[in-house]
């Protein structure tokens, strides 16, 4: 558990939670459209017709072989980022967790201090606390499930596009 003061606005949180699910739709994208070529590349070798010339069509096919190699390696290259940024998100819902798992101990600590208090004011004031900490929780919970939901539906279209290019 956590001691200190190691806090974070529930802006920054939104804020975090907001880029991530950019960041994610814009590599998704990325790796989308890498997987296109490299379809369409494949598909063009498989569909030509190669009863050209010799040398015609030798020339032909190392081209589109040299299309078709930079196409993977800039699927690779975008599969990389997107799989980084699959990986901080990661990071981010362990700390989410971590940061909701000390808000529910220190949910229970109040709750042993509101048994302790007799004063009324006092024990309005702890009520206050209590809410305050579900509040938090809520909060906290609410952010984590939206980024595990991001990251695991991120994850199943990796592994389609992944499959698309033959690497799935």
């Amino acid at each position: 558990m956590r001691r200190g003061n190691n806090t974070i606005s529930q802006s920054d949180i939104e804020a975090m939670v907001e880029e991530t699910e950019g960041s994610l739709v814009e590599a998704e994208s990325e790796v989308e459209e890498a997987a296109d070529d490299v379809g369409t590349v494949d598909g063009t070798l498989d569909r030509l017709d190669w009863s050209t010339t010799e040398e015609g069509a030798r020339q032909v096919r190392e081209h589109l072989e040299d299309a078709g190699d930079a196409a993977n390696d800039e699927f690779d290259t975008r599969d990389d980022t997107l799989e980084s940024i699959q990986e901080e998100g990661k990071t981010n819902e362990e700390d989410l967790d971590e940061r909701e798992e000390t808000a529910e101990a220190n949910e229970e600590v109040i709750q042993d201090s509101q048994d302790q208090v007799r004063i009324q004011r006092v024990q309005e004031r702890i009520d206050q606390s209590l809410s305050a900490i579900h509040e938090e929780i809520s909060f906290l919970r609410e952010n984590e499930e939206h980024l595990r939901a991001l990251r695991e539906a991120s994850d199943a279209r990796q592994a389609a596009f992944r499959a698309r290019v033959g690497r799935g």
